[in-house]
């Protein structure tokens, strides 16, 4: 757990933590997901609230095993279609994203059947 430091990166050495189940870095200023988080294929939740995120790496959902997966507070503003992969995905945080109302619905439907989705909207820059 890494919360409110103000780091910018995700440390190189998490991906090399391969029985990782899980990580929460909410509050930090992290910009970008490395694509070797795909790799941590034992990672069940992944929390990365209020950061300055605004894209998602195609990698990630190579990480099968997510359950809970937080992208709420950044400046998302889409959500891949591969999301779908995640077939043990329980909950969603995109809340307070610049993800459109019309991309939600597309993403609703990549999920697996019972995902809780928590969603509010925001406009980023704002």
């Amino acid at each position: 757990m890494i919360r409110f430091t103000s780091i910018q990166t995700i440390p190189d050495f998490i991906c090399k933590l391969r029985r990782l189940q899980e990580i929460d870095l909410i509050g930090n200023k992290i910009n970008a997901i490395p694509e070797c988080m795909g790799e941590l294929i034992n990672l069940t939740s992944l929390g990365l609230m209020k950061n300055q995120i605004s894209t998602i790496p195609l990698s990630l959902f190579k990480a099968s095993a997510i359950e809970y997966l937080s992208f709420g507070d950044n400046p998302v503003t889409d959500i891949p279609a591969e999301i779908k992969d995640l077939k043990h995905l329980a909950r969603l945080n995109i809340q307070l994203t610049a993800i459109p109302p019309d991309k939600i619905e597309k993403i609703k439907q990549n999920l697996p059947k019972n995902c809780e989705v928590t969603i509010e909207e925001k406009q980023w820059g704002k």
